[in-house]
C-alpha cells in the first residue's frame, strides 16, 4: 500500500515540470471514456490507485495521438497480495492488459459536439499460490469495441452517449450496453463528472456500473477523484457493476 501511494504521489510531483506550459489537460472521463482525441504529436501518461477495505489495486496508461486523427492506448491493472491466517497463506496476483485504437471522422459535429470509435482487445490473468503446494491459474479474453458522441462545448455542460460491445473468447458470449455521461462546465478548473450504463445484452449478469467525482485541471495534467462500483478503470471492469463502493484516484499528465 505504501509504496503504491508513493508512486501515485511521485507522478503528481512530476507534474510541476509542465504547469507553466498553456496546454489544456487531456479530456478523460471516469468510467465512459472522452471521444476528445489527443491531437497528433501529443502524449497522455496516467496513474490510478482503486481502494476498497484495505486492498489496494493500482493501475497505469499511455495514450498518443497520431495523425489522422487516431489515438492509441495501453493500459494495464496490478492487484498483488498475500493473506495470511490460521498458520496458512495465499498469495494472489491479477494482472489485466488492454491495447485501443481510437479514431474519429474528420467533421465534428455542430455546436461543439464530437464522435470517436474505439475498437481493443484485453488479457486476464490470475495466479495463485498456496502454503501447503497448490497452484491456480486461469487467464481470459476480450475483443471490444464502441462508438461515442458527445454535445456540448468546453465552456459549458457536456453529455456523452455511447454504446459498447464486448466478447468473451473462453464463454462465447457478447455483452452489450449503453453508457451515458455528463460533465459540468470547470469552475475555477474543477468539474463534476458521473457517469452509468444500461445493458442491452447481459449473458455474464453483471450489475449496472455507476461512477461519479470530480476532475481539477492544472496547467497541462489532471487529478481526478471519484466513487464508483467496478473493479478499475479498464474497458471490461468498467461494465461489472459490483455491491462494493470503490475509491479512486488518478493523476493525468498531458505531454
Amino acid at each position: 500500500m505504501t509504496r503504491r501511494c508513493a508512486l501515485l504521489l511521485l507522478l503528481a510531483a512530476g507534474s510541476a515540470r509542465a504547469l507553466d506550459r498553456d496546454v489544456a489537460p487531456p479530456e478523460s472521463g471516469l468510467t465512459v471514456s472522452s471521444p476528445a482525441m489527443l491531437a497528433a504529436g501529443r502524449q497522455s501518461a496516467s496513474a490510478q490507485l482503486v481502494v476498497w477495505g484495505n486492498y489496494p489495486v493500482l493501475s497505469a496508461g499511455f495514450a498518443e495521438g497520431l495523425p489522422g486523427r487516431v489515438e492509441v492506448t495501453a493500459r494495464g491493472l496490478f492487484d498483488h497480495r498475500k493473506v495470511v491466517g490460521f498458520g496458512e497463506w495465499r498469495a494472489f496476483d491479477f494482472d489485466e492488459f488492454e491495447g485501443a485504437a481510437r479514431w474519429s471522422p474528420p467533421t465534428d459535429l455542430p455546436a461543439g459536439g464530437l464522435t470517436a470509435s474505439a475498437a481493443g482487445f484485453s488479457r486476464m490473468y490470475t495466479r495463485q499460490k498456496y502454503s501447503d503446494g497448490r497452484y491456480s491459474f486461469w487467464a481470459l479474453r476480450f475483443w471490444w469495441a464502441e462508438a461515442l458522441a458527445r454535445a456540448g462545448t468546453a465552456t459549458g455542460p457536456r453529455v456523452t452517449l455511447g454504446t459498447r460491445w464486448l466478447r468473451t473468447v473462453e464463454a462465447r458470449t457478447d455483452t452489450g450496453a449503453l453508457l451515458l455521461a455528463a460533465e459540468t462546465p470547470p469552475v475555477g478548473g474543477l468539474s463534476l463528472l458521473a457517469d452509468s450504463a444500461w445493458f442491452l445484452a447481459n449473458p455474464l449478469r453483471w450489475g449496472r456500473p455507476w461512477a461519479a467525482g470530480f476532475k481539477a485541471a492544472v496547467g497541462a495534467h489532471a487529478l481526478t477523484l471519484y466513487a464508483s462500483n467496478t473493479w478499475g478503470p479498464m474497458t471490461v471492469d468498467s461494465l461489472d457493476g459490483t455491491s462494493i463502493t470503490f475509491w479512486n484516484v488518478r493523476v493525468t499528465l498531458g505531454m
